[in-house]
């Protein structure tokens, strides 16, 4: 009879996979300093297409990912909770971000993806001041409702 072996590859390629995946630090462990101010700048609201995202990397913590739709900008993490993907690189389908590796779904205003699923993003507090996207440093919890702020 025989005896079900691993495939040595497909092991050491799903291990490699969990070490690289990207782990965001605890509240209370990043950096103090992005603190001080309460908001970290990010990039000039023109420079967001309509229906499209962009990746702002944020000290000591993961990416965020802002997305502008009808005029009006939210940020969440930039990993996808389904597969790692870069949520910022993808675009707004149907007012759904929509991840661009396997299509998997957010809505814009709390990181939810729509029914069936229950996965959740951490989402961002955003300001726009003289034109400049500002972004609290800190997530929300995944799943928190934050409005959409006006671009203009």
């Amino acid at each position: 009879m025989d005896t079900l072996q691993p495939r040595q590859d497909l092991v050491a390629e799903t291990a490699q996979h969990l070490v690289q995946r990207p782990r965001p630090r605890p509240h209370h462990l990043r950096r103090q300093g992005a603190l001080q101010s309460g908001r970290q700048a990010l990039t000039p609201a023109a420079a967001i297409e309509e229906g499209r995202g962009i990746v702002v990397p944020m000290p000591d913590a993961e990416p965020v990912a802002v997305f502008k739709w009808h005029g009006k900008l939210s940020a969440v993490s930039n990993v996808c909770a389904h597969q790692n993907g870069p949520l910022g690189e993808g675009a707004v389908l149907d007012g759904c971000i929509t991840c661009p590796w396997h299509g998997f779904q957010y809505r814009l205003e709390d990181g939810c993806a729509p029914p069936p699923y229950n996965e959740k993003l951490p989402t961002y507090r955003l300001k726009v001041e003289n034109g400049q996207v500002f972004v609290h440093p800190l997530p929300n919890p995944p799943g928190t409702h934050v409005p959409p702020t006006e671009a203009a």
